[in-house]
């Protein structure tokens, strides 16, 4: 490629004949004409996206829904780059036979909605509606926290992330109670209390117990220990309370003497 950075020096070369010999030619035996010619102007997009196209089986449209003719419909957003084409998908993270793709540059200031709606007419005369799914990086989506739309993440739910990052910073550093128990202790706000929560669905107290052994207790001052609902016989359960009570003891002396370890 020749470069030339003077306008009127290139308009001089402009269309001119020369000749170019290979690189290993060293006698210049064999030379190739070339004409110089200036190089097209490359176009700048506007806003250029790739496009995916859903659901055009899903719907009551046959085969009306062409490539041809969706590449027509989607003109009014903006220049068509690609036209829409079929994408057969069968990789290990998708799986995937009614799926379309194609390439245009939104330059109309105007955004394609998810969920376009089509009406096409048959040979008979009648018209058949469909709605096919449209996505796209930065496409505009409703939050309903905020009851706007927005393209790319919702401003509030960035401020949440960031607020329990924060938080998990300080309870790292500010936390020495441990609070443990059953699937009643999922109803706990973790964020409010400076306390770790391990909640055990169904857990007996030893079940707790046996779960404490796992636990890195030794970076905790004080352990809340929250069991025993479970440890009620229900009613299709054919246990006498003598046997329950036993039971009872066995897990709660397993308990103390994992504590006693902490």
């Amino acid at each position: 490629m020749l470069k030339v950075h003077d306008d009127a020096k290139g308009q001089s070369i402009e269309n001119r004949e020369i000749n170019y010999f290979l690189a290993g030619d060293i006698q210049a035996k064999k030379n190739i004409p070339i004409t110089i010619t200036r190089r097209e102007y490359r176009r700048k997009w506007v806003n250029p996206k790739y496009m995916a196209v859903w659901d055009v089986n899903k719907e009551d449209l046959g085969d009306l829904a062409t490539n041809k003719l969706l590449t027509k419909f989607f003109e009014k957003y903006g220049t068509i780059l690609d036209p829409v084409e079929d994408v057969i998908d069968l990789s290990e993270k998708a799986w995937s036979l009614d799926k379309k793709k194609f390439r245009i540059d939104l330059d109309k200031e105007k955004h394609i909605p998810r969920q376009c709606h089509l009406e096409i007419e048959d040979k008979n005369g009648e018209i058949r509606k469909g709605t096919i799914r449209i996505t796209y990086k930065d496409q505009p989506w409703h939050c309903r926290r905020c009851m706007e739309e927005h393209e790319g993440e919702c401003p509030k739910r960035m401020q949440d992330r960031l607020r329990e990052k924060e938080i998990k910073e300080q309870k790292e550093m500010e936390t020495k109670t441990l609070i443990i128990g059953d699937s009643n202790l999922k109803l706990v706000n973790k964020n409010a209390l400076l306390a770790d929560v391990i909640a055990s669905s169904g857990a007996k107290i030893g079940h707790i117990a046996n779960q404490l052994s796992w636990e890195n207790t030794n970076k905790y001052e004080n352990i809340v220990v929250f069991a025993g609902i479970n440890n009620i016989p229900g009613q299709h359960e054919r246990l006498d309370e003598k046997g329950v009570e036993r039971q009872i003891d066995s897990e709660v002396k397993t308990l103390e003497a994992e504590l006693a370890k902490t």
